[in-house]
């Protein structure tokens, strides 16, 4: 064992040659990288085998599943040109109070959100991806309509809650993207660009339906709807109906149109009936032969099996650490996580769950790419809930004093630009700079600047009001294209950190992780920015305050990325070994004096 062990550390081959050697040495099966690769190609995305499916049919898929990104955010940022005023209506504060109240009504998705991520990308892993997009876009439905005939804040409060709790959409979502797109790099990169862009296309359009369609009766009384009874008693119903309406779109067409891309997933119907799963992505190990002697199991995952055996018999002897160290290696790679935790029996799934989270979060790739999303979802969701407040606020502390309409017609208009740069700039950004690390520090920096000179606009006394309305549309549109740039290589770096059927619950730690941020990212907004335009002090703390803060933020990213692992620039075709903190810096850092 020791000349193994002195043998793995003095080769001079790759990583991935030193992990494969160190498994081959505990076990004496000698098996490539290739082979390993196949066997997990074949155990986690069997639907990839067929070569007739074009590339063009991949992305209509991809455009299915991801219209659920769509709908989650065009819900969650539905509220924001109206939630002033609705609070206003609720409480019977001013415009300049409202950011208070504001801030608790915008957080309570995230908040909700935050406890159940992770479980539901546990249960995508096990019973499927499928479900729970449509568990996802179904409650989104019902809850939206909710919001709209809410009689009272605490209603609202409570619908944005239940929105949240039961909203497993956008991590699913980004798991089916890259399984869908998985073996053809290209196709990967335009994927999390799809999901990104449709993310970021319901966080504009969202706004701007919803400030246009908000009270119609107050906001064009001379037509007809204005005169329907239903929406002067309730006037959030009609944006909020909308909202309704995308969301029963997406869930049709997953429903009929979406395949599923987890092998042995639990049926729909046995999932919703709450039936017991007795299929996983691989085999109950109750024994190795059926009646007529042929294997249950395969031959390779028996071997695991003996591995994961071997370590704790190393470990319970308390022999040398070095030894213990890399047979945990060998014993635990990558790929076992989502295995083990489909072929979990029921009596022990939240401990696997538990378990399995632990394990992942250990990793330092994907604590890092979790890390940087959720601190860019602050960010993002930061400057969605500062820019109505901004406009709506008086020009005497800096503002506009911009109607709903206004602002939604505003954020409307911006959404062009994304969708122009999407359609013809994006992919050569992309295909230019090759490296995700490297684009999403220029473009923090570059976002720093931005948020830093913007409100100097409210400095200006603005006779024309159409010059106005110009720049804000070009301002809006500037931020919305840095927005997407940075959050489509978080989402690269997120799916690069694991291995292809991990990442329904990596995912899920990622979409819990940025919920947190996501919740705290609108009260810091309405909290900042109410403080700043009512607390009568100078430069920097009037309303310049809140956007200093954002560009601080996106400095401090900015320089966070260099402590980010270089590893996050490739795509993983491959799983790699679970190793300690040590190991793993020590096999990195004899890589890197490799060179490149």
């Amino acid at each position: 064992m020791d000349s193994n062990i002195k043998e793995n550390d003095n080769s001079s081959g790759s990583v991935g040659e030193r992990e494969s050697s160190s498994s081959s040495s505990l076990d004496g099966e000698m098996m490539t990288d290739n082979e390993e690769d196949e066997i997990i190609e074949a155990s986690s995305a069997r639907f990839l085998e067929e070569p007739t499916e074009t590339t063009r049919q991949a992305y209509w898929k991809i455009l299915i599943a991801t219209s659920s990104v769509f709908a989650s955010s065009y819900c969650l940022t539905n509220i924001f040109p109206y939630v002033g005023f609705m609070v206003v209506r609720f409480t019977g504060n001013t415009n300049e109070e409202a950011g208070y109240h504001a801030g608790v009504l915008a957080s309570a998705f995230m908040f909700s959100r935050v406890l159940t991520s992770v479980v539901w990308g546990f249960l995508a892993d096990r019973v499927g991806r499928k479900p729970i997009l449509l568990i996802g876009c179904s409650t989104m439905v019902a809850f939206q309509l909710m919001l709209g005939f809410a009689p009272s804040f605490e209603i609202a409060v409570l619908s944005r809650l239940c929105t949240g709790f039961f909203s497993g959409v956008v991590g699913t979502s980004k798991t089916v993207a890259s399984e869908l797109a998985a073996g053809d790099a290209t196709a990967q990169s335009m994927a999390m660009n799809i999901v990104s862009g449709a993310g970021s296309l319901g966080v504009i359009l969202g706004p701007a339906f919803s400030g246009i369609l908000y009270d119609p009766a107050t906001q064009y009384p001379n037509l007809a709807i204005a005169q329907i009874q239903l929406f002067r008693d309730f006037p959030y119903l009609l944006p909020n109906i909308v909202s309704a309406f995308f969301s029963l779109a997406s869930f049709l067409g997953i429903l009929f149109l979406l395949p599923e891309t987890l092998p042995n997933a639990v049926p729909l119907t046995t999932f919703l009936c709450g039936a017991k799963s007795t299929s996983s992505r691989y085999a109950r190990v109750d024994t190795t032969e059926d009646a007529e002697g042929e294997g249950l199991v395969r031959d390779v995952e028996l071997s695991r099996m003996e591995r994961r055996e071997s370590s704790q018999s190393l470990e319970a002897n308390d022999q040398d650490d070095a030894v213990v160290e890399i047979a945990s290696a060998s014993a635990n790679p990558r790929e076992n996580a989502s295995a083990e935790l489909a072929a979990a029996p029921e009596s022990g799934g939240f401990y696997k769950f538990l378990r399995v989270t632990y394990e992942l979060w250990q990793r330092k790739d994907i604590r890092k790419s979790c890390y940087m999303y959720g601190y860019y979802s602050f960010i993002s969701i930061y400057s969605s809930e500062l820019f109505p407040l901004w406009l709506m606020a008086k020009s005497e502390v800096g503002g506009f004093g911009f109607i709903a309409s206004t602002i939604g017609g505003t954020i409307s208009a911006s959404a062009i630009l994304l969708l122009l740069f999407q359609a013809f700039i994006f992919r050569y950004i992309s295909e230019a700079w090759k490296e995700p690390l490297s684009l999403l520090r220029w473009s923090l920096l570059l976002s720093g600047a931005f948020y830093l000179v913007s409100p100097i606009l409210g400095l200006f006394h603005w006779e024309n009001g159409h010059v106005l309305l110009v720049v804000l549309v070009l301002y809006r549109g500037a931020g919305s294209i840095l927005n997407i740039v940075c959050f489509t290589q978080c989402n690269i770096m997120t799916n690069n950190s694991c291995a292809i059927h991990e990442r329904a619950t990596v995912n899920g730690i990622v979409m819990s992780l940025g919920s947190i941020f996501k919740a705290l990212g609108p009260l810091c907004a309405g909290f900042s920015f109410a403080w700043s335009v009512n607390n009568g002090l100078p430069f920097p703390f009037d309303f310049f305050f809140s956007f200093i803060l954002l560009a601080a933020v996106c400095a401090a990213l900015a320089f966070y990325t260099y402590t980010m692992p270089l590893e996050l620039n490739i795509i993983r075709k491959k799983s790699v070994s679970t190793v300690s903190t040590a190991s793993s810096a020590s096999l990195r850092s004899t890589t890197s004096t490799r060179g490149p």
